[in-house]
């Protein structure tokens, strides 16, 4: 059931993602828990999504109309949730592209069969994404970091034969210790009130940091907080590494292992 969010129109509902892939939809979904949204991704598109969409579109839409349409009304057919308490995310557009008909035609299509209790959600920037409610601002910067995560996670997700190494689930990152030791690139983490701060490129010995509150979570120089970027376009544009220095203000060996890092 839907937790109650003040100022919300989700209020008392759950909303529920179609299917992305694999970490992004659930990462999404766990960006609207963080504001109290209560959220999930739907299942897998499987036979029975092709049949409920297509008794309900002519099959002349994108294919994705279907797969997204169908997934809903199996949810409510099998009475998996009342529609008085689900609401879908179906994000909107401008232009010719037909993605922004699917709101209104899956809630015109849902209305018809009995079930417009249920809520489309369609945030859009012409309102100021009101219809999430009070934490819109809130929610979108968390959402657009959860979609740029999940992106990254989904490089890893998955081997050559499809077996599933990382899980982007509510109990967080499950991963597989053969991922771990081939990816990541540190051990040397800084945690402020629970939560990863900065990350150490290898080791504290290089000067280097990923900060997630600092450049966007772009890579810095540890101490001085020089974009790397910044460092190694002017080393390709041929600046000696002292021009470097003084041009950007970080230190030596920053600017040294900026360059390697890049190499």
């Amino acid at each position: 059931m839907g937790a109650t969010v003040s100022g919300s129109p989700l209020s008392g509902k759950t909303v529920y993602f179609p299917s992305m892939s694999e970490a992004g939809v659930r990462v999404i979904a766990s960006a609207f828990r963080s504001v109290g949204i209560d959220a999930k991704s739907m299942a897998p598109s499987d036979e029975e999504t092709m049949v409920l969409g297509g008794r309900h579109s002519s099959g002349e839409e994108c294919l994705p109309l279907k797969v997204t349409l169908g997934d809903a009304l199996k949810l409510l057919v099998h009475g998996e949730i009342a529609p008085d308490r689900m609401a879908l995310f179906m994000p909107t557009s401008d232009g010719p592209c037909r993605f922004g008909q699917y709101g209104p035609y899956i809630k015109e299509v849902l209305k018809e069969m009995g079930f417009d209790g249920v809520t489309v959600v369609s945030p859009t920037c012409e309102d100021g994404y009101s219809g999430i409610g009070e934490h819109a601002d809130e929610l979108l910067r968390t959402a657009w970091r959860a979609m740029i995560g999940g992106e990254l996670l989904t490089k890893f997700i998955e081997t050559e034969d499809g077996a599933l190494l990382l899980n982007a689930s509510r109990g967080g990152q499950l991963t597989a210790e053969k991922l771990i030791e081939s990816a990541l690139w540190t051990r040397d983490i800084d945690y402020e009130d629970d939560s990863a701060r900065r990350w150490w490129f290898k080791s504290r010995a290089v000067p280097l940091v990923v900060d997630t509150r600092v450049a966007g979570g772009r890579p810095i120089t540890a101490e001085t907080g020089v974009r790397l970027d910044a460092i190694t376009t002017r080393h390709d544009e041929g600046y000696s590494n002292s021009e470097i220095e003084r041009d950007t203000g970080a230190r030596e060996a920053e600017v040294v292992a900026a360059i390697l890092l890049a190499a």
